[in-house]
């Protein structure tokens, strides 16, 4: 069901200008195996093309929660109550069906999630950098549309759970995005969020490791969006059971 669904989802429309008098997007493929989309609209960025597209959704995940946090304060202080001094929080515990649409957390995270669907910048955005987002490939599909089938993805198809290795606190200069790559690889691509003195959210890549996650200088917040898997026996059919992925466990990743 899970990887049905994703197929529906595209994650990777972002651009940099090329030609200012076209807006058809140009995809050339490197022998390193390296995609470039490019048009008029400011943004340029690189992926392999064997990219694992649940990763993407996870990245996407982590750099949304972020951008939630980071901008509402309500938002932040709701999570910071509901992981109740813990660092993991399942995100069917934040965004799903059962939570209150009033709920302040709920509310920023969708707000954040369709103002970024329905983003289409008109020119070179500075200090901006983002992973995947999910847009689908229905020509006909709203807004609101491709918003229920991602949170379909993240909530119903998959157990996904986000990890706070050094907890969330109030007071930070910034915070780093990143999900579980999904190997026994103990670092990933990630993106921080800054504050510049406008109060403008700032992003770029950086690789996390547990150096990077671990360096009290840095006094940097990192969420890790990654697969759950109960501690229990679960048939093959269960999406929680991620038989797909053996050998990895999901916890492992970051941990001092």
């Amino acid at each position: 069901m899970k990887f049905l669904k994703s197929t529906l989802l595209i994650f990777f429309v972002f651009t940099m200008s090329c030609t200012q008098d076209s807006d058809e997007i140009i995809t050339q493929e490197k022998a390193s195996d390296i995609i470039t989309i490019s048009s008029k609209k400011g943004l340029i960025i690189t992926t392999p093309v064997t990219h694992d597209r649940f990763e993407k959704s996870l990245q996407w995940l982590s750099f949304l929660v972020v951008k939630t946090v980071m901008s509402n304060t309500n938002a932040q202080a709701t999570l910071i109550s509901k992981l109740n001094g813990n660092n993991t929080i399942l995100i069917k515990d934040l965004i799903s069906d059962g939570i209150p649409d009033n709920d302040s957390f709920k509310q920023a995270f969708t707000n954040q999630l369709l103002n970024s669907i329905q983003l289409k910048p008109e020119g070179p955005i500075h200090g901006m950098q983002t992973p995947p987002r999910p847009i689908t490939s229905c020509t006909s599909c709203t807004g609101r549309e491709i918003y229920d089938m991602f949170i379909d993805l993240i909530v119903n198809d998959n157990c996904i759970e986000l990890y706070f290795p050094e907890g969330l606190v109030t007071k930070f200069t910034s915070m780093t995005s990143t999900s579980h790559p999904l190997t026994t690889a103990n670092y990933n691509e990630g993106i921080k969020h800054s504050l510049d003195s406008n109060g403008t959210i700032n992003t770029m890549y950086v690789t996390v490791t547990p150096a990077y996650v671990f360096n009290k200088f840095l006094n940097d917040i990192v969420v890790v969006a990654r697969p759950y898997r109960p501690n229990m026996i679960l048939p093959i059919t269960d999406p929680c059971s991620y038989k797909e992925y053996p050998g990895i466990d999901f916890t492992d990743f970051l941990e001092q």
